[in-house]
């Protein structure tokens, strides 16, 4: 393999690994900022809220309950 197409190579799995890292974090902030929203709106209506994480083997979900 010549010296071009390793660095090609190297490069493509660098950005790659970049890329996921990025939307790992995009997807992270959104849900911090879901269960944030929901959160406050709860304590605006004087209730308290509960957060349940629920997991699976392909992902991570969160449900916010609003108790009086």
């Amino acid at each position: 393999m010549g010296e071009n197409k390793k660095q090609f190579l190297g490069l493509a799995c660098f950005l790659t690994f970049l890329m996921i890292m990025c939307m790992l974090f995009i997807n992270s902030y959104y849900s911090h900022r879901g269960i944030m929203d929901a959160s406050n709106k709860c304590f605006d209506h004087n209730g308290m809220p509960m957060v349940e994480k629920r997991e699976n083997a392909f992902s991570i979900s969160w449900s916010v309950v609003c108790e009086p």
